[in-house]
């Protein structure tokens, strides 16, 4: 079994200003892909943290839902800017995710860990003992937050999509 952390896969986006920088003809292209690709990594016996904005634009329809649970592993979801109360309600419901928080903190490998959908700088710079932050959010395409090596992008822009 694996940990896995990703982001901001923005599917059903039908907005080009998302889905053509990422290489895609349409949102369906980039679904599909994004789909492909996850799965090509993630066994169903794979832990996964989604750190948020996993479907943008309109309300969650049951077809949604539908193509979302083709996605393997045993998934978590930490709440992004795009992730409104009645999509979580839909995605709680429907059995998407494990868990739903805003955030998730926790020790792995004697290193703490802050995974949440923005970038937070959650310890002093000084500090002996650091707290890495997972992040999504920026679509950014280099993976380290800037002046701040402790924060790491994990959102699809900066890893081809996977």
């Amino acid at each position: 079994m694996a940990i896995w952390l990703t982001s901001d896969w923005h599917l059903f986006h039908r907005r080009n200003f998302i889905y053509s920088p990422r290489g895609f003809y349409d949102a369906e292209e980039m679904n599909w892909q994004i789909l492909t690709r996850y799965n090509s990594k993630i066994k169903p016996e794979d832990t996964v943290y989604v750190l948020g904005d996993c479907v943008v634009g309109g309300p969650i329809t049951d077809e949604i839902l539908d193509f979302m649970s083709q996605f393997n592993g045993r998934k978590y979801l930490a709440i992004g800017n795009h992730d409104g109360n009645r999509k979580i309600e839909r995605m709680a419901a429907a059995g998407i995710f494990e868990d739903i928080a805003f955030a998730y903190r926790f020790v792995y490998k004697k290193k703490e860990l802050y995974l949440s959908h923005y970038p937070t700088i959650v310890a002093n710079f000084d500090d002996p003992k650091p707290v890495y932050n997972f992040f999504g959010h920026t679509h950014q395409s280099s993976n380290r937050f800037k002046y701040y090596n402790n924060m790491y992008h994990v959102g699809v822009d900066s890893h081809n999509c996977y």
